[in-house]
């Protein structure tokens, strides 16, 4: 019996990476996806006929469009073959679109020759490959995909089979909310872990004292960590794609797996709660970063645990570190660890965006921002908010989006507004995707007239 595909991709041969990296993130969730140019080399005979057995047979179609996509005969051919009759509920279609200038939405060749308006279809934009695999991570999660007949292709929501556990549910709440966060911006590609591990003397099984996971734009220099017989540093770093799964564990399990090590997380039992800040804030300066992020923090109970164990750990690495907090500073180069806080879990994604001039001259805004590459500028706006010298609003909010790019590192906001004469306080507040990022204030001189920054 012919093995049955869950899924055809149709796509043009110039994009086959972004093909890979949808194949690679379906392939994490045991869904299997047919690829022409990769399967190829498995059959002889007619492939063409393989390919329209897997048609006939698969639940979802998967249509990449970049340029030129629409008009490929070959594309338009499996198209027609998974619809002959025009567009149906079956198989499901699903379109990622690269979201570039020249890429269109709908073709008139396309039209005529499949009898499908695609314009009427969801299209889901994608700018790069990391992009792209958030997407179909999020699609996964969601448990978009259901189950087919054949088990080895099943996708298996491991949410459902703690469906009864409150906590866990609210858990798989929060980190679904900043997956479809960190999905959604897709500025971070690699994700760096910071364990601390220990055991007492009459105890073979690891505990977790902390686990801190910060996203990153470019990996960091590997860290070569800490190894005794009751203690373990470790540092690890993953690209961003592995991040699904570390949170699941976190979320599902009472224990967690690194690099073949399993460890509890008995003395961090409350559940995930999930947050975001903006400019600095005591919260996330905590663990060091002082721009706009957003959080996953799971808190334990205070516990003697540690400190009942602290003479033993530190008499294995005696002469090399005067304390705890001195071996985590050196080996894992956390700062802020002092040794007082309770377990914690914690995953951070700080937002490489920041504010590095701002201005306002008369009836210009000037703004200059320090970014990633990875930042989109049309998703960029700033709010202006007046108030009079009672401090009482002055008219609406003023909307402005008219930010371009410098370079790869800076885009640029100067352009002209019109501002009530009464107003004495303004406030710019900068918004990315519609997130506060960070806010600057001004006031008018009396004396000059000119905006000074508050």
């Amino acid at each position: 019996m012919t093995q049955r595909m869950v899924l055809m991709l149709s796509y043009h041969i110039s994009r086959r990476q972004a093909v890979i990296t949808i194949r690679d993130n379906l392939k994490r969730y045991s869904i299997k996806a047919f690829v022409a140019h990769i399967e190829r080399h498995n059959y002889a005979g007619s492939f063409e006929e393989k390919i329209n057995n897997v048609i006939a047979n698969c639940r979802y179609f998967i249509l990449l469009i970049n340029i030129d996509t629409l008009g490929r005969e070959q594309v338009i051919r499996e198209c027609k073959r998974a619809y002959p009759n025009g567009f149906t509920e079956h198989p499901q279609f699903i379109i990622f679109r690269e979201d570039l200038e020249h890429v269109e939405r709908a073709s008139e060749t396309f039209l005529t020759q499949t009898g499908i308006n695609i314009s009427k279809q969801n299209q889901q934009d994608f700018r790069t490959d990391p992009q792209l695999a958030s997407r179909v991570s999020s699609l996964c999660r969601s448990c978009f995909f259901v189950k087919v007949e054949d088990t080895s292709y099943q996708l298996v929501k491991e949410s459902q089979q703690y469906a009864s556990d409150t906590m866990v549910s609210r858990n798989m709440a929060s980190v679904e909310i900043f997956q479809n966060k960190v999905d959604e911006l897709g500025l971070w590609k690699h994700c760096e872990i910071k364990i601390f591990l220990f055991r007492s003397n009459n105890d073979v099984s690891w505990k977790v004292q902390f686990l801190y996971i910060r996203l990153l734009e470019h990996a960091p220099h590997q860290l070569v960590g800490l190894t005794t017989q009751h203690l373990r540093f470790m540092h690890q770093v993953h690209e961003i794609n592995e991040l699904d799964n570390l949170l699941n564990q976190i979320a599902l399990a009472k224990q967690i797996t690194l690099d073949n090590v399993t460890s509890s997380l008995e003395l961090i039992p409350n559940e995930i709660r999930y947050d975001s800040f903006y400019n600095s804030h005591p919260q996330s300066e905590i663990f060091g970063v002082t721009k706009a992020c957003y959080e996953l923090l799971k808190s334990g109970n205070r516990s003697t645990e540690l400190a009942e164990n602290e003479r033993l750990l530190i008499s294995e690495f005696e002469g090399v570190f005067d304390s705890l907090p001195d071996a985590v500073v050196n080996k894992l180069d956390l700062q802020f660890w002092d040794g007082r806080y309770a377990p914690f879990v914690v995953i951070i994604a700080p937002v490489p965006i920041e504010i590095v001039t701002a201005g306002v001259n008369n009836q210009n805004v000037l703004m200059t921002l320090g970014c990633s590459p990875l930042i989109d500028p049309r998703r960029l706006k700033v709010m202006l908010h007046g108030r009079n010298v009672k401090g009482r609003q002055v008219g609406a909010a003023q909307s402005i989006t008219s930010f371009r790019q410098l370079d790869n590192s800076q885009i640029s906001l100067n352009t002209n507004v019109l501002l009530n004469k009464s107003i004495t306080y303004l406030t710019l507040r900068l918004y990315y995707y519609n997130d506060l990022i960070q806010e600057r204030y001004f006031k008018k001189d009396e004396i000059t007239n000119r905006w000074v920054q508050n």
